[in-house]
């Protein structure tokens, strides 16, 4: 059973995606920080992305902040508009920030599903390097916050 989306949600899916390219240099600095404390645990590099981050956005915004904006429609679509080499940084970011965000209850996003890892084995097989490293969608348990 496929739910309709409302014509006023219709709307704001179009905004954000007219909107996305204007985006894409706020996405790009909150996956740095995502990518530098989240996925490498780099005490250093996470450091300089945040103090980058608010020097660019602002001294409001914090990892948390980040996280919140990584985890919604306006940085998935600003990662689609991205350099083909970059797409899969950003995306990867999206999710990470959308399943704590989830986790956590930092917002309203849902949490990541076999869909969003589809996409994201997509982007990867793009990368042969990284193509062999990411999960098969069918092992993927919606129920978890990760795949496995």
């Amino acid at each position: 059973m496929t739910s309709k989306i409302s014509p006023a949600m219709e709307n704001k899916l179009a905004r954000l995606r007219r909107n996305a390219q204007k985006e894409l240099p706020k996405t790009r600095l909150c996956a740095e920080v995502i990518h530098a404390i989240l996925l490498y645990e780099d005490k250093e590099a996470a450091a300089a992305s945040i103090g980058k981050m608010q020097k660019k956005l602002g001294i409001g915004w914090s990892t948390t902040s980040s996280i919140q904006f990584m985890s919604g429609r306006q940085a998935e679509f600003a990662a689609e508009c991205g350099l083909p080499d970059e797409k899969l940084f950003l995306y990867r970011a999206h999710l990470v920030a959308k399943m704590i965000s989830h986790e956590a209850g930092l917002g309203n996003a849902p949490n990541v599903n076999v869909l969003d890892i589809s996409k994201l084995r997509a982007l990867a097989s793009k990368i042969p390097a990284h193509a062999d490293k990411l999960p098969n969608s069918a092992s993927f348990d919606p129920k978890c916050s990760h795949p496995e």
